[in-house]
């Protein structure tokens, strides 16, 4: 008897590399940014001045996350891929949500990457890259994705939820696929779906509203010129971005039955040898509605933003400088709005960064937005705060100032 359990027992023990050796290959890293962003802003010049609001000093933790992500080879030619990210509220006012940020589940293969979940538009992940630091800093592009109209700087979402959300480019959306093609001669797209789960009964008293989302981007890069040319667009069905925008207390537009709201932009991105980076984006965004009661049935503005870096040793300076046009409404009989249509922004920023070892930062900034006589944009977040970074704290006319900053730290 203890003779044949020495058998089986060796027996196992040769066996067990051969299980191991077929098990499939599975790969996981933890990940993460953590921010933490003081600074001193204010609003001043509002219309009514009484809306103006005073200094104060704040804290917030920017886009500080932390995730894991992995990967399994199922067979030869597909590997299973993951990702749960959570925001983590450094500053104790930002939500810390398990699963609040990037996570999906998807299919990588020669042929290109399938992935389902909750994930940034390949829009939205343009703008991101141009930024000089590896996490979204007050101090960065706000008038581009955004029209102003106190909308929200971006969004997390599902599906429409009936704020200023709706209006917004900048998303991370939910119920979506996507497909990211292989690069190939340096060339590459992405393109995103978002189901209409919030698609609304056909009745007479609720009629038949059908909310989906469509975001794509075309890509070349040319490492050794050190050049990524990019383009995006993206479109909103039934989102009625027009609806959530406010100028001053009253919606653009009411009583519509179906819109469409449309975004195309261009990127590109230089590197130079002597690590210049130099990032220029345009983008027009365009509202339109149908069936409005009241308002306006289409609102369209251009904008565009320039962000040059230069780093030295372990520094980096900085400066970028923007405007979002006055933009041009159209009320429902069809008529150019001209008066009370000065709808622009200028924005600008100054920044500096130290880096203390791979992945640490120590930096600070300078930074505004200058609004027009009726314009309402506002850096995110914005002064004041407001839900999901709602810039309804910022008056028409009404400029922010600010400067600070922060710890970076990247792992």
């Amino acid at each position: 008897m203890k003779n044949r359990l020495s058998l089986l027992l060796v027996a196992g023990a040769i066996a067990l590399p051969a299980v191991a050796a077929d098990a499939p290959k599975m790969e996981w890293s933890l990940y993460g940014t953590l921010v933490t962003e003081l600074n001193s802003v204010k609003v001043t010049g509002s219309t009514d001045d009484t809306r103006d609001l005073d200094s104060r000093n704040r804290f917030s933790c920017a886009t500080s996350n932390v995730g894991f992500k992995g990967s399994m080879q199922a067979t030869s030619d597909i590997k299973v891929i993951w990702q749960v990210e959570s925001s983590v509220g450094v500053d104790g006012d930002a939500p810390s949500t398990w699963a609040g940020r990037n996570t999906g589940l998807g299919l990588e293969t020669k042929f290109g990457t399938i992935l389902a979940g909750y994930w940034d538009t390949p829009y939205k992940d343009v703008v991101m890259k141009m930024g000089p630091m590896p996490a979204s800093l007050a101090s960065d592009v706000s008038i581009i994705t955004t029209p102003g109209f106190r909308t929200i700087g971006t969004v997390s979402a599902t599906k429409p939820a009936g704020n200023s959300g709706d209006a917004i480019f900048n998303r991370r959306q939910g119920n979506s696929v996507q497909y990211w093609s292989p690069a190939f001669q340096g060339f590459q797209a992405k393109l995103m779906y978002s189901m209409n789960e919030g698609k609304a009964a056909n009745n007479a008293a609720n009629p038949s509203i059908n909310p989906t989302l469509l975001s794509g981007t075309v890509s070349y890069s040319n490492k050794a010129l050190g050049l990524t040319v990019l383009y995006g667009y993206e479109q909103h069905n039934d989102y009625f971005g027009l609806n959530a925008m406010m100028n001053d207390a009253t919606a653009l537009s009411a009583g519509s039955t179906s819109s469409k709201d449309t975004g195309h932009l261009l990127a590109v991105y230089y590197a130079l040898p002597t690590k210049t980076r130099i990032c220029g984006v345009v983008e027009q965004l365009k509202y339109t509605v149908d069936g409005a009661t009241s308002g306006n049935s289409e609102y369209k503005r251009t904008a565009w933003y320039l962000i040059a870096s230069q780093e030295i040793d372990a520094h980096k300076v900085w400066a970028g400088f923007g405007m979002a046009g006055k933009g041009t409404l159209t009320n429902a009989a069809g008529a150019e709005v001209t008066t009370s249509s000065e709808f622009g922004a200028k924005q600008y920023t100054l920044g500096y960064a130290y880096n203390l070892t791979k992945g640490v930062s120590l930096f600070a900034n300078v930074f505004g937005v200058i609004n027009d006589e009726n314009a309402t944009y506002s850096p995110m977040p914005p002064v004041g705060g407001g839900a999901a970074g709602a810039s309804t704290n910022v008056y028409q006319n009404g400029d922010t100032k600010g400067f600070g900053g922060g710890l970076l730290y990247k792992f």
